[in-house]
């Protein structure tokens, strides 16, 4: 069942259907617990191992907070643009980042469904319809309100332009999101990976195994 956002405008069931801001949205990440981990786990170091690549400007707060909420059978990739796609089971790195690569291509359509979700610290996080997320950090939204505020338009694809008045304006935080789509749009146009942060002993492969990986 679609939940409508209520955006103030008379086109309001359109423009819904298009961003899709929908319950759907937060499926994958609901069912692994990733929203409550923040809560309770946040500030909890987990043990864990991170293989990095070069220093591609990647946020290394979003890898500390995917660190501390690692487990067992749980691995994050974390793209250049801050996508970080959720791996579930045990698997090795050659795995992981392969499923990660397809996941990030399956989710990376221009009018991608998304859902912000207020978490501690006035971040916010950004899921789709896969186990894909972006989590900003309410520092950031805050220094860049006003260009966020502004400049969301560029964000909307035609059809969803088409659907708008010239007077409609979303809610801040599907602004946001609208950014962090266009930021996994990036991510999946020229997939660089900064970091795969996995349980402890997560077996690592040659080089000759992970050649077809862009870094």
């Amino acid at each position: 069942m679609t939940k409508k956002t209520s955006f103030p405008t008379e086109n309001v069931d359109r423009i819904s259907a298009r961003l899709s801001l929908t319950l759907a949205a937060l499926i994958p990440l609901v069912a692994i617990g990733l929203t409550h981990f923040y809560s309770e786990n946040y500030g909890k170091k987990k043990s864990s191992q991170t293989t990095s690549a070069k220093n591609y400007g990647s946020d290394n707060r979003l890898a500390e907070f995917c660190s501390k909420n690692v487990k067992d059978n749980r691995a994050f990739v974390l793209f250049k643009y801050g996508t970080c796609v959720v791996i579930e089971g045990k698997k090795d790195t050659a795995t992981i980042k392969n499923e990660a690569l397809r996941i990030l291509s399956k989710t990376a359509t221009p009018d991608a469904r998304f859902v912000c979700t207020p978490v501690e610290d006035n971040n916010l996080i950004v899921s789709y319809t896969e186990p894909v997320f972006h989590l900003r950090f309410g520092e950031d939204m805050n220094n860049n309100r006003e260009q966020i505020e502004s400049d969301f338009r560029r964000f909307l694809t035609e059809s969803e332009l088409a659907d708008i008045t010239p007077s409609w304006e979303p809610p801040f935080h599907a602004k946001v999101g609208l950014r962090s789509r266009a930021r996994l749009l990036k991510d999946a146009q020229n997939p660089v990976i900064s970091h795969i942060i996995a349980p402890r002993g997560t077996e690592k492969t040659s080089a000759s195994e992970t050649a077809s990986v862009s870094f």
